[in-house]
């Protein structure tokens, strides 16, 4: 799969995780990052030549998950992730708070979710064909203009951010792959 569709698929998972961890948990608003990369190329992963692997992290909400409402929160994450080759959550070591990563055996791709005083997630594309960054933005229009910050930070090549001129269509579950 090119890079830029691995980007948009990933992309439109993170978004429908961040709608249903809002709607359904009360984790409140979900804030852009301004002051950090939103988007890097994904380090320990070892991609064959001729493929990448990017990843993206581009909010924390305003308020977190709780011990209350983790398993259930990790169970509605992992039915989103599953139809793009997630397997079930493990346990992330963490000293506070709680965390865990779903994996995809198919092209690497990590997904790992916590909360300490806020929800964060970070997710990567697994290995794609390509560069990384290729063809950017495309790809990216899944991401609501609310949540379009720093983007590729300093792994940016142009000031300011170059972002796609469509508004993104509304991601609901059969957005899903």
């Amino acid at each position: 799969m090119p890079i830029a569709q691995a980007r948009a698929e990933t992309l439109t998972l993170l978004i429908n995780i961040y709608n249903i961890l809002s709607d359904k948990y009360d984790v409140g608003e979900w804030v852009p990052k301004t002051n950090a990369d939103q988007v890097g190329l994904t380090t320990g992963l070892q991609c064959p030549e001729g493929y990448a692997s990017e990843t993206y992290r581009l909010a924390s909400s305003t308020r977190p998950l709780t011990e209350e409402n983790w398993d259930q929160a990790l169970q509605d994450v992992y039915e989103l992730a599953k139809p793009y080759g997630f397997t079930a959550p493990q346990p992330y070591v963490h000293s506070e708070g709680n965390a865990a990563v779903l994996f995809n055996p198919n092209n690497g791709a990590t997904l790992n979710i916590g909360y300490i005083g806020l929800t964060s997630i970070d997710i990567d594309t697994g290995c794609a064909q390509g560069v990384g960054f290729d063809d950017w933005p495309e790809g990216t229009e899944p991401i609501p203009e609310y949540l379009r910050g720093s983007g590729r930070g300093t792994w940016a090549t142009i000031e300011p951010e170059e972002w796609p001129t469509t508004t993104p269509t509304p991601v609901t579950e059969e957005t899903t792959p």
